[in-house]
């Protein structure tokens, strides 16, 4: 898989996976035109490479492209758990969630997979500027919180390197989705950390 250049770094600081660069929005990004243009090279190039590697002709890469962008799209679906689990803290708490990416293509994810009902705030590390994993996110998070005169419960997420960093860098309880006890080691220091198979298991164990 080629790589973008130098130049192209905004995006990549927002945690965008080279993956995702294959079916991000073509229209409202919030991308430069240089940028955008960089990342439309990268696909093509990408399903380029693939196509010659399986014996095809790279000169089928801008329909492969297209089709990929909308089965893609059409493949987005909730995990098993995550209504459910959502429902059940949302009878009791405020839901905010935080993700990594650019605006206009994660919000068409939430869109997309019915979460927005359920949600009361989305904070995205391409209006924040920073990712997750970066303490000015957790920053941000506290000084909306403030300004809302609420706090943390307790952040819930599939990742050590990003949710649960988050928890630390705001000094926040934790849940892990995962299989329990098999990530333990990857929790960063000082985060309380407890682990679930399900979103919706984290509700029962929700004190707050």
């Amino acid at each position: 898989m080629t790589t973008p250049k130098p130049a192209d770094r905004s995006y990549l600081d927002l945690a965008v996976a080279l993956w995702e660069a294959l079916w991000l929005p073509t229209t409202g990004s919030g991308l430069s035109a240089a940028v955008a243009d960089s990342l439309h090279t990268h696909e093509i190039r990408v399903w380029e490479t693939i196509i010659e590697s399986l014996g095809g002709h790279p000169g089928q890469a801008v329909a492969v492209a297209r089709t990929f962008r909308a089965c893609r799209r059409r493949a987005l679906r909730l995990l098993p758990g995550v209504e459910t689990g959502l429902t059940l803290l949302g009878r009791r708490h405020v839901l905010w969630v935080a993700t990594n990416g650019l605006p206009a293509h994660q919000r068409m994810k939430i869109a997309a997979t019915g979460l927005e009902p359920l949600l009361d705030r989305v904070l995205i590390s391409g209006e924040i500027g920073v990712t997750k994993a970066d303490p000015g996110f957790a920053a941000a998070v506290g000084r909306s919180l403030r300004k809302d005169g609420q706090q943390v419960c307790l952040v819930v997420g599939d990742s050590a390197t990003q949710d649960l960093q988050l928890a630390s860098n705001g000094a926040w309880q934790a849940a892990h989705i995962c299989l329990e006890g098999a990530c333990a080691g990857d929790a960063p220091r000082g985060v309380v950390v407890t682990h679930a198979r399900l979103l919706a298991n984290v509700s029962l164990r929700c004190g707050c």
